[in-house]
């Protein structure tokens, strides 16, 4: 008599001698089985798995995977990114050289600043840009347009050159990530 491969029930043919004991053994392996996945499904239900369900999946884990491999995995998603998106309304005039401070309750590794459209240069002027830890968007070193600092960023505006992150009346959006 033939089994079928992965759980090894009896696969009969018509030359076979059919025995009890046969059926007997088949449906005792379909009721562990089921009996296995209710309890396991029966864990679950309650939001948490039981010690043997966990265990058991870890096993077959690290079955697929060495353990370095599962380490580094769990390192980065441990290492959680925080990102913040948002949007404002620039505040300030072209006549002068003015600064603003846009707060998100942490200090980035990077941000970027769009003009509402997504524009960040047009002709001669600069609406914003990707700033990065110690590196602004800037037109030269001098005149910055994006900068990170301590717990957000903060835009410039100022005429010569045309430097608009914060232009009045303006809309921009940011994304900002830790």
């Amino acid at each position: 008599m033939k089994k079928t491969k992965k759980y090894q029930l009896s696969q009969w043919e018509k030359s076979d001698r059919i025995v009890m004991e046969d059926f007997n053994s088949d449906n005792a392996k379909v009721e562990a089985a089921l009996t296995a996945h209710d309890n396991a499904l029966a864990s679950l239900s309650s939001g948490k798995a039981d010690k043997t369900v966990t265990t058991s999946l870890q096993t077959q884990l690290n079955a697929k995977a060495d353990k370095s491999t599962t380490n580094s995995l769990q390192t980065q998603v441990d290492a959680r990114t925080i990102m913040s998106a948002g949007a404002y309304t620039g505040d300030s005039d072209l006549g002068a050289t003015a600064t603003r401070t846009i707060s998100l309750g942490f200090t980035p590794k990077a941000v970027l600043v769009t003009r509402w459209d997504g524009v960040t240069h047009e002709g001669a002027a600069y609406y914003g840009g990707l700033a990065v830890a110690g590196h602004p968007a800037d037109v030269s070193p001098e005149y910055p347009v994006v900068e990170i600092v301590d717990g957000g960023f903060r835009v410039y505006c100022s005429q010569n050159p045309y430097i608009c992150a914060n232009y009045t009346n303006y809309r921009y959006r940011y994304v900002a990530f830790a």
